[in-house]
């Protein structure tokens, strides 16, 4: 690539290598699906952290029951 052509990426892309290196950076955190949080609160019972009703009563909601 000539100069030229490298001036006219660079005036019209100024920041599209910046934009690249800062996204390879970036992390994506998949969202929890409803039986991962159906089994995250399957162990707080077992735990004995929350009761059955409550358990119960999330699961119904994370269904959409």
């Amino acid at each position: 690539m000539g100069l030229k052509a490298a001036e006219t990426v660079n005036s019209v892309f100024p920041n599209a290598l910046q934009d690249l290196k800062s996204k390879s950076k970036e992390t994506v955190t998949p969202a929890n699906s409803a039986a991962d949080e159906i089994l995250k609160f399957k162990s707080l019972l077992d735990m004995g952290a929350i009761t059955q009703e409550e358990f119960d009563a999330k699961k119904k909601q994370l269904l959409g029951l």
